[in-house]
């Protein structure tokens, strides 16, 4: 937890040659982390990673394992510095090589070169909280101890009695995260959901501009992480602080960010609206990474595709071979002859059907409620008409 809320003290931001466009930094973009490079034992990590975030939003970071998303959250946060790139925090750039009188930026020096040559504003000088992935407790302190622990050197109590400012600023978090009745009891006896909300407590004790939350509900299990998150949804829209977090669930990334970030082999793939990310993907891995996905080959000829499902039509035009991307919600199943079911898998509200055409190819189809064919049915799928994407084969 970066125990400090005063604001990033550094150079203005300024858009020479390398550096982000001025309009990002002055169109409420808060946070802009542009061409991002770190290694770490002399592999890289990040490759020239972009993102940016609008203040009072929330940006997701999704990636699978490995992808680089924790240490881009270390790089916000100060604990990591860039090799390569730039990060403003609030218009303000807080890391990476400053920019010269002249307008063009600095030649990369290192970090302990020329005075000037490089900015690193400290973590604890950012602005920043922070909840980790384990949420880093004192086990020996009170929960109200652990979110004064959180609130500006200044503050803190120097003994086990909080003072009377320091105590009503912790009552009010508590009552936030909706754990009011728990300062007294000590965090081992708390369920992870309750210790997650300590955590969260404590990050926004010193009122934060940014809050960076990494991997805020894995400890959790299934039931309890869909209501933890659905609180802390609210929470964030009611306090409207500009937020990052990062995931590997899909469906958390969908339901808390306003945008997201995909991740893969240290570079940002796409970054948009969830509803652009899961229409509109950039390639055929990001289109079944963020939902299931399934191709149908066919011929493009500008914005229709020629395919054994019939013409689709195409939301960019393309010519030639082309992979027409299919969600299962978009084809229907009806009696007929041209598929076979070879699968079902039943899940209470929806079914999930997964159908073997005459060409050998299999595809997804989902319904709503219970199953009406059975395995071995022969059927016809139909597509929905929507606009749907399609690859060039050799891409």
């Amino acid at each position: 937890m970066l125990d400090s809320a005063a604001a990033p003290v550094a150079a203005e931001a300024r858009s020479p040659e390398g550096m982000p466009p001025a309009e990002e930094l002055r169109r409420g973009r808060w946070i802009v982390a542009y061409g991002a490079g770190v290694n770490l034992g002399g592999s890289p990590v990040l490759r020239s990673a972009t993102i940016t975030a609008e203040a009072g939003r929330t940006l997701a970071i999704l990636g699978p394992s490995g992808c680089g998303k924790t240490t881009l959250l270390r790089v916000l946060a100060g604990l990591q510095r860039l090799d390569s790139g730039h990060v403003f925090l609030g218009g303000k750039l807080v890391d990476g090589p400053a920019a010269r009188r002249n307008g063009t930026p600095a030649a990369a020096a290192p970090r302990r070169g020329a005075s000037g040559a490089r900015v690193h504003v400290a973590a604890h000088r950012r602005g920043v909280g922070m909840v980790f992935q384990d949420w880093s407790l004192f086990p020996h302190l009170t929960v109200a101890a652990n979110v004064a622990f959180g609130l500006p050197r200044s503050e803190r109590p120097r003994g086990r009695i909080l003072p009377r400012p320091a105590s009503s600023r912790v009552s009010d978090l508590l009552e936030m995260v909706g754990i009011a009745e728990m300062g007294d009891r000590l965090p081992g006896s708390l369920s992870g959901g309750q210790q997650q909300r300590v955590a969260l407590a404590r990050a926004l004790a010193p009122q934060p501009s940014v809050l960076l939350l990494d991997e805020p509900f894995s400890s959790l299990d299934t039931t309890l992480r869909v209501e933890v998150r659905a609180e802390v949804a609210g929470l964030l829209r009611e306090l409207e602080i500009t937020c990052v977090f990062v995931t590997h669930d899909q469906d958390e990334a969908f339901v808390l960010g306003d945008e997201v970030a995909v991740m893969r082999d240290g570079s940002v793939i796409q970054q948009a609206p969830p509803a652009v990310l899961y229409d509109r993907p950039t390639d055929r891995w990001l289109a079944g990474f963020v939902g299931e996905a399934d191709t149908l080959p066919g011929n493009a000829e500008g914005d229709v595709a020629y395919t054994a499902l019939g013409p689709m039509k195409l939301q960019s035009p393309l010519h030639g071979a082309v992979d027409v991307l299919l969600r299962p919600e978009e084809l229907a199943l009806t009696e007929g002859s041209s598929g076979t079911v070879d699968h079902i898998e039943f899940f209470g509200h929806d079914t999930l059907y997964y159908v073997r055409s005459a060409g050998g190819y299999v595809l997804r189809c989902r319904t709503t409620g219970a199953p009406r064919f059975r395995i071995g049915a022969t059927v016809d799928l139909c597509h929905s008409g929507v606009r749907t994407v399609a690859f060039p084969l050799n891409s």
